[in-house]
This record gives structure tokens, sequence and C-alpha cells, in this order.
């Protein structure tokens, strides 16, 4: 994405990956597998003024419900144009999609964002969690964020989850989801379509997101 940011190329790359994800989403919804995608948008397209009108013409072309689209964002996309950067934020939020921060803790975190954006979830950056076993200041760091994000009525999902034992002390610390191989390496459409449904048969009181 960074050589493609750097270049005209990435609105028509960034219209192709939310057009084939939406196409995807509508056909699982045939499907009765109802869940939400999650959608990196790089710091040039949350400039784009023009980014929320070619969103709503997907979403009505596909005739997919906005609530089920989560555009991710990073800290340092907002830095930028602050200001233009949460006109274009509040007008995806009129859309009625979800928006949550990615990769957090590696950018020029700024509370301020947290607090006056409209977020849905907050990602805590795999770098926190890959080690938790190990490293004791890690633990500290998943902990609070998770209570802050909680306090501020935030849905918290951890990155870079591999093992067995990260999973259940995430779980045990409050986390709302998991990321990461412990749970499924990256695989097709038709592939995660199967995957949900064994997901979803397998373990009928969670859901997969």
């Amino acid at each position: 994405m960074t050589l493609a940011e750097a270049t005209d190329l990435i609105r028509p790359l960034t219209d192709w990956t939310l057009r084939q994800a939406l196409a995807d989403l509508a056909s699982w919804n045939k499907r009765k597998i109802e869940v939400r995608v999650g959608i990196n948008i790089s710091a040039r397209v949350i400039q784009d003024v023009d980014f929320p009108r070619r969103l709503e013409q997907l979403i009505r072309e596909t005739s997919t419900r906005p609530r089920q689209i989560e555009l991710e964002i990073t800290e340092s996309a907002m830095l930028v144009d602050p200001e233009r950067a949460r006109r274009i934020v509040k007008s995806l939020h009129s859309l009625g999609v979800l928006m949550a921060i990615d990769d957090y803790g590696t950018g020029f975190s700024s509370l301020g964002y947290l607090r006056d954006l409209r977020l849905h979830a907050l990602k805590l950056d795999k770098s926190f969690v890959v080690d938790l076993e190990a490293r004791a200041q890690n633990r500290v760091i998943v902990e609070s964020t998770v209570q802050m994000a909680h306090a501020l009525g935030l849905r918290v999902v951890a990155e870079g989850v591999e093992t067995e034992w990260a999973k259940r002390y995430l779980e045990s610390v409050g986390y709302d989801y998991g990321q990461g191989f412990w749970f499924a390496r990256a695989m097709s459409a038709a592939d995660c379509c199967a995957w949900v449904h064994r997901f979803n048969t397998t373990f009928p009181d969670r859901v997969a997101v």
C-alpha cells in the first residue's frame, strides 16, 4: 500500500478493493452468512473529499448494509490534514458505516481522536500482543488500553493473536475480539465463507465478524 499511496494508483486500487469486498459481502448475505467486513483505508484516501460519494455509490450498487462495513484507518492517516480528515470521517459516518483505528499504539497517538471521532472500535497493534506471555510491560499496555477504550464506549480488537495462552489472557482482561493466526490465516473469499460457516456451527454462542 505504501508504494501505491505514493502514486495515483491508490484511488483505483481502493475502489477495486471496496467493490470486491462489498460484492463478496452481498454474496454471503444471500447465503445467510452475515458478517462485518473490515477494509483498510490509506492516509491519502481519507483525505479524498470524493471518497464518501464513491463509497455510497458502491453500497447502493451492491445492496449491502452500511453497518456491515468497517473502515480501518491508522492514527498517522489523520495527521496529514486533521480537519479535512475529520470532515471526511463525518461524511462517512452519515452513510452508516463503522470506523476503527487500526494498529493503535504505533503512530503518533492522540487521545483527542478517540474522544472526538465517532469510532466503533480500536485495534491494538500486534507488537503489543505477540509476546504477551514473556513481557509484563506489554500486559500493562494491553490491560490499560482495553480499560480506556471500554470507558469511551469502544469495542477493542487485539491483533496478532497467535497462541492459546494469548487468546485466553485477552479474553480474561476483556478484549471483545481477536485477530491473528491462532484463529485463521489469510484465505480466499470462498474459503472464508466455509470457515465462517464452520465457526458458527462449532461455536453457536459466538459470532465470527
